[in-house]
Parts: C-alpha cells; structure tokens; sequence
C-alpha cells in the first residue's frame, strides 16, 4: 500500500468522524432547548397550581363560613 494512499483514507475517516460529532454536537443543543422549554413549561404550571389552591382554600372558606352560619341559625334557642 502507498502511504498517500493510507493517509487519504485517515482522512477520508477522520472527516467522517468529524461530520458525525458535528450531528451530535446539533443534537445536544436541540435536547438542551427542548429541556429548557420544559422547565419553562413546568414553572409555570407550578405557579399556575398554586394560584388554583389559593383560590380553592378561599372558597372552601367562604363554604365553612356559610355552613357554619346555617347551624348557628337552626340552633335551638
């Protein structure tokens, strides 16, 4: 074998390998942006949860205070 020859195919290989790390280097950033989109996404269901909760503790408030009104009224004198 030629040696011109050897060093063609090296680097005919290492290009190659180059190329692929190249795809996957593209295929980190996109799961990193896709990672990033889904913490986004899921602080603001969280934040969105909590605000629901403090509505909901709200209401069943207001419901006891209700409730509690109701028993007061029919309680016997």
């Amino acid at each position: 074998m030629n040696e011109n020859y050897i060093a063609y195919e090296t680097l005919v290989a290492n290009r190659a390998a180059a190329e692929w790390a190249c795809w996957a280097m593209i295929a980190s950033w996109v799961s990193a942006g896709a990672t990033i989109v889904t913490l986004f996404l899921a602080f603001k269901a969280l934040f969105t949860w909590r605000e629901q909760e403090k509505t909901k503790v709200k209401i069943d408030f207001r419901n006891a205070l209700k409730k509690l009104k109701t028993a007061l009224l029919f309680m016997p004198v």
